[in-house]
């Protein structure tokens, strides 16, 4: 099957600001007198988003400092990790080689702190095309943004649309739509949890996806299926590329 665009999760996989995001709420908890482990930030902001808030704070103390914790959050990732929120390394390579081949490239988000980011701009100025933000973490929500995507890149069939994710959520919204979804690995969410939810590959990093598609004509990646029927020594080209454990 000929493949027409990419879609990408600029959050988690573009874009390094889920790790700058985990930071400033790990530093503004402390503040607060919470000391909650990163690993735990990080899975509760990529599953709900800010309502998350009211699993780090008992009731009354969510009642009283809610807000005052939400501006202060605010005001340390504008301060000190704002400026560290950058493209991920191979990301540029895999765009270009995607543009390339003559896909089309469509960006989403769900963190409006990344509206007017500089980094971003430029990546849409290159890519020639617009992020769409999601108006919330739910399935439904990031099925209409997708929807969206859709539209604005004139693509009338989601199946030929590969999209790139890093969290259950997305990769369900695709699968909902009857696109093909490729997990990347993070440190939130396991090979195990993305193939439960939809992904039909999982890579550990871009550079692994950069090399696939560097490898061959891009008509979409092989399935796990076809990979254990493909003959061996195309395998062997294929298996290092597929990850075999999550690094801690």
């Amino acid at each position: 099957m000929k493949m027409k665009a990419f879609i990408f999760d600029v959050d988690k996989v573009v874009m390094n600001f889920s790790d700058q995001q985990a930071l400033s709420w790990r530093e503004a908890l402390r503040h607060f007198c919470q000391d909650v482990p990163l690993q735990s930030i990080r899975r509760k902001l990529s599953e709900q988003g800010t309502a998350s808030l009211s699993t780090f704070f008992p009731a009354n103390r969510l009642n009283q400092y809610g807000q005052a914790f939400i501006n202060h959050v605010a005001l340390v990732y504008k301060d000190k990790y704002q400026p560290r929120v950058q493209v991920r390394p191979q990301m540029y390579e895999l765009f270009e080689e995607l543009r390339a081949s003559g896909l089309k490239v469509g960006l989403i988000a769900g963190k409006p702190e990344l509206s007017g980011n500089r980094r971003l701009a430029q990546l849409e100025t290159l890519l020639q095309t617009r992020t769409r933000f999601a108006v919330s973490e739910s399935v439904q929500s990031l099925m209409d943004v997708l929807s969206d995507t859709l539209i604005m890149h004139e693509i009338d069939d989601p199946s030929d649309v590969i999209m790139v994710c890093a969290t259950p959520s997305l990769a369900q919204a695709a699968r909902a739509l009857n696109m093909r979804v490729i997990g990347l690995v993070s440190s939130d969410f396991s090979e195990a949890e993305l193939c439960a939810a939809g992904c039909h590959e999982v890579y550990e990093t871009p550079a692994a996806l950069l090399q696939l598609v560097e490898r061959s004509p891009w008509s979409g990646p092989l399935s796990r299926s076809q990979q254990r029927h493909q003959p061996q020594e195309n395998r062997a080209t294929l298996q290092h590329l597929r990850p075999l454990t999550i690094k801690s």
